[in-house]
């Protein structure tokens, strides 16, 4: 819940960026980060630490891409495959 307070006072000094896309998509692929990243990784456990640092990078990836995914569709109204 530590995101709230700075979405208000982000929208506190510029209202208008509620409905900016760029800081929606920002915003959902940083919360995406936050709350789906740990989930993600925790899936597969690598003892090599070489890959296990890919996997990290790859599923924190995979957790902005599909937390923007909703948005996406909603605003180009298209999937956009280029992300995957």
């Amino acid at each position: 819940m530590h995101y709230l307070p700075l979405l208000f006072f982000c929208c506190c000094g510029i209202p208008l960026l509620l409905f900016n896309w760029g800081f929606q998509l920002s915003y959902m692929a940083t919360l995406g980060i936050i709350y789906l990243h740990p989930r993600i990784s925790g899936l597969i456990t690598i003892k090599n630490n070489f890959i296990q640092n890919i996997w990290i990078t790859t599923s924190l990836s995979v957790a902005a891409q599909i937390s923007t995914i909703p948005l996406i569709l909603d605003l180009l109204r298209k999937p956009v495959w280029f992300c995957f």
